[in-house]
Formats: structure tokens, sequence, C-alpha cells
């Protein structure tokens, strides 16, 4: 009885972090790209007293119009501000998404090709 609640613990533990892990790895990839992009880190001390910024989903890119026109914001909790671009680099930054899920789609493409190629597994 011990050994199952121990390994029911252990999967469940697992299953915490291992989520958490993934979604760490994926915000930093964004962070990396928005930067890439041109999109500037802003400290959330600069944007706190704005109350259009204080409603945002975090670790979700938005558009929040202002004056000027549209600006899109990234907040990310984690690094205490947030990522803030105009229309220039939020386009540069749809385009590397959309080339890196082009790369993605091709290389699926490569395996299912190859795999099929040797015939089936049996």
């Amino acid at each position: 009885m011990r050994v199952i609640g121990a390994l029911c613990l252990g999967a469940a533990l697992l299953g915490l972090f291992g989520c958490e892990s993934v979604g760490e790895g994926k915000r930093e990839t964004a962070a990396r790209r928005l930067r890439s992009s041109g999109f500037v880190f802003v400290p959330t001390s600069d944007f706190a007293s704005d109350p259009r910024f204080n409603n945002l989903a975090p670790y979700k890119l938005q558009a929040v119009t202002v004056k000027s026109g549209t600006v899109y914001v990234y907040p990310a909790l984690a690094n205490g501000g947030a990522f803030i671009g105009g229309p220039r680099q939020m386009e540069a930054y749809q385009r590397k998404v959309l080339n890196n899920r082009t790369r993605q789609v091709a290389d699926q493409t490569q395996t299912t090709l190859a795999r099929d190629r040797r015939g089936p597994p049996y």
C-alpha cells in the first residue's frame, strides 16, 4: 500500500514540475523572439500607474490602444516588466513564429516521408 502511495505522489510531483519547466521554456523562447523582433523590455515600475496595463494577462501578447496608435505588450512577470513594441515589431515577431512553424512542419513531413519509404514496421 505504501509503495502505491509513493508512486502516486511521485507521479503527481513529476507532472507538476514537468509542466512548469515546459512552460518556462516556452516563455524563454517567446522572450527571445520578442527581443530579436525589436520589442523593448520595460520594467513594471515605468507603467504600473497606467490602468490599461494593469489588467493584462501575463505571458500573452496583447494589443493596447494608446493616443499614438496601437502598441503590443507581453507582460513577463518573472522578469519584472513587459516587452513592448509597435506594428513593425509585431509583424517581425509574426514572421519569426510563422517561419518556426513552417520549419517544424517541414521537419515532421521529412520524418514521415522517411518512415513511409522504409515500409511498415512489421
